[in-house]
């Protein structure tokens, strides 16, 4: 029982870290973010871009690491 009162704890701090909100909160705003970014996704899809021709597109370029590797990792998991 104490391993998952330390998971229960675990999860409260990880959502702390997400703008302090509780993990349903968090989960809530996860998904928000999906639906927000699926279309993007699709629409990347229809043009032909894929997450290798991401990697040498100028305008992805510009884009700080903290912005590129978010962006790739939700288009691979597309």
């Amino acid at each position: 029982m104490a391993m998952f009162n330390k998971v229960d704890e675990m999860d409260v701090k990880a959502a702390a870290m997400i703008k302090g909100e509780t993990p349903e909160e968090a989960e809530k705003i996860y998904h928000q973010l999906l639906d927000q970014i699926l279309p993007l996704l699709q629409g990347m899809e229809r043009k032909g871009i894929t997450p290798e021709s991401l990697k040498v597109d100028s305008t992805f370029l510009k884009l700080t690491k903290n912005e590129r590797e978010p962006l790739q990792q939700f288009y691979k998991t597309y």
